[in-house]
């Protein structure tokens, strides 16, 4: 358990460093970027980077079974709604003030 919430937290201050760095960099490149913007942008580009990385990853070794594959290509069905039909709504009679018409 210790050993685990240790390397948890490498590896958190590990993606936190590197997103420091790379918003320090995108503030020496474009100095407009606020040096705590540039931060924050770095550490949710680099922890959604390794998320995806990830999650593929993971898939790749699981596509290895042919049933896998299947089930995810048999999950992506295309389903064809047909719209609602449009009510017209009928034009009001403009009364003819010239006539008399109320």
């Amino acid at each position: 358990m210790v050993w685990a919430l240790v390397t948890y937290f490498i590896i958190n201050i590990f993606l936190l460093g590197l997103g420091i760095v790379i918003g320090f960099l995108l503030h020496w490149i474009l100095p407009a970027v606020d040096l705590g913007v540039g931060m924050l942008i770095g550490v949710v580009t680099t922890i959604a980077s390794v998320n995806l990385f990830l999650r593929i990853n993971s898939i790749t070794e699981q596509i290895e079974d042919e049933t896998l594959l299947q089930e995810i290509v048999s999950r992506r069905t295309l389903r064809v709604v047909e719209p609602k039909p449009v009510r017209h709504s009928r034009k009001r009679k403009v009364p003819d003030v010239e006539r008399g018409e109320k």
